[in-house]
């Protein structure tokens, strides 16, 4: 299992913030799962809302294992 960093492409609706319009200062969310489709279908299951504006994913680690807590 991979764990992936995933960001929505819509701008931030606060001009202000950085996030507004650099991608690589926004949190992003971080899923794991086996492969990128994986981590989008994980991503757009939670949040549909965003289905439509798009998603940005990056392999953020390789070969995690995947603990409850």
């Amino acid at each position: 299992m991979n764990e992936y960093r995933l960001t929505r492409r819509a701008p931030y609706s606060n001009p202000n913030c950085l996030g507004h319009t650099d991608l690589s200062a926004r949190q992003g969310y971080y899923v794991v799962a086996s492969t990128e489709a994986g981590a989008q279908e994980a991503f757009y299951k939670r949040y549909p809302q965003y289905k439509n504006e798009g998603i940005d994913v990056q392999l953020w680690y390789a070969n995690v294992k995947n603990t409850q807590v």
